[in-house]
C-alpha cells in the first residue's frame, strides 16, 4: 500500500548518514520479489521493453547513462541546493552510481545517487519501477531473506566472506524494517517518485529512467566516547536526522529532475 507522503516534519541540523542498513540489499530483495524477470533484467541497464519498445515513442534517455550518473544529479545541481562551492564537493562514479561529499567547519554534505535502470521505452521503466517500488509485508520480506539468504550460500558457499557479509547486510536489514518496506509517494517530480519510509531513499522515475537518491547537508555526527556504542548511536542519529534526510533529498532529486 502507498501512503500520501508529507514533508512538514520538524527539521535538526546533525551530520552526514551512515546507512543502518545496506541500501543495495533492499533492492536486491525487492527486486527478487518485484515480478517478471524481464523488468528485473532491465535494471541492469539492457532495458525491459520487450513487444512493447516496437509501439512505444522513443525513449528520452540513452542506456549509456548508466555509465555517467553523475550528469544525472550533476555536482552544479548539489552545490545550489546546498549552496556549497561546487569546487569543494568531491565527486565518485562507479557502476551506475554518483557519490558526492563535502566537508567543512564541523558541516558535511553527502549525496548518493544511483541509476538503477534506462529501459528500451517508458512503458518498460515504469513497470520496473512499479515492481521495486510496491514494497513488502514483513512476511514477504522474510520470505525474500530466505531466498536471498540460500544464494549465497549456493553462490559463494557457508564459510565465504562475501556470502557472510552479504548475510548479515540482509540480517540488517530485517532487523531495520520489522514491519515490512514500505514506500510513500511523492508528489511533483517526475513521472513518479517514491520515498522509502523510515530511511529517506527516493526513487524516481522519469520516461524510460529510474534513478535513486539520498542527501544530507548537516553538522558532523558526534562520535560516542565509547566505540562500541557507535552502531546504538548511529541509529538514533539516523531517526533523528530522517524528516530533515528526506526534506533534502526531495530538494535535490525535484532541483535535478528540472534540470534534466
Amino acid at each position: 500500500m502507498h501512503t500520501p507522503f508529507h514533508h512538514s516534519r520538524p527539521r535538526s541540523v546533525r551530520s552526514s548518514l551512515i546507512p543502518v542498513a545496506s541500501t543495495a540489499t533492499l533492492a536486491l530483495l525487492l527486486a527478487g520479489c518485484g515480478g517478471d524477470g524481464a523488468a528485473v533484467a532491465g535494471s541492469a541497464g539492457a532495458g525491459a521493453g520487450g513487444t512493447g519498445a516496437s509501439t512505444s515513442a522513443p525513449a528520452r534517455f540513452d542506456p549509456s547513462l548508466r555509465d555517467s550518473p553523475c550528469s544525472v544529479v550533476t555536482v552544479d545541481t548539489v552545490a545550489s541546493v546546498f549552496g556549497l562551492p561546487a569546487g569543494e564537493i568531491e565527486q565518485h562514479e562507479s557502476s551506475g552510481m554518483c557519490l558526492y561529499n563535502w566537508k567543512g567547519a564541523g558541516m558535511v554534505m553527502d549525496a548518493t545517487i544511483h541509476v538503477t535502470q534506462v529501459a528500451d521505452d517508458a512503458a518498460a521503466a515504469a513497470q520496473h519501477f512499479a515492481n521495486v517500488t510496491r514494497g513488502m509485508s514483513s512476511d514477504e520480506l522474510g520470505k525474500a531473506m530466505d531466498g536471498i539468504s540460500e544464494q549465497a550460500r549456493a553462490s559463494a558457499g557457508p564459510d565465504s566472506a562475501a556470502a557472510g557479509a552479504l548475510l548479515a547486510g540482509a540480517a540488517d536489514a530485517t532487523r531495520s524494517a520489522s514491519r515490512g518496506i514500505e514506500f510513500s509517494d511523492v508528489d511533483g517530480i517526475g513521472d513518479q517518485a517514491r520515498m522509502l519510509v523510515g530511511r529517506g531513499d527516493l526513487r524516481v522515475l522519469v520516461d524510460n529512467l529510474h534513478f535513486s537518491v539520498t542527501a544530507h547537508h548537516g553538522e558532523r555526527m558526534t562520535a560516542p566516547p565509547d566505540l562500541t556504542q557507535l552502531v546504538a548511536a548511529s541509529r538514533a542519529w539516523h531517526q533523528t536526522t530522517l524528516a530533515e534526510r528526506e526534506e533534502q533529498t526531495i530538494a535535490l532529486a525535484r532541483a535535478a529532475v528540472a534540470a534534466l
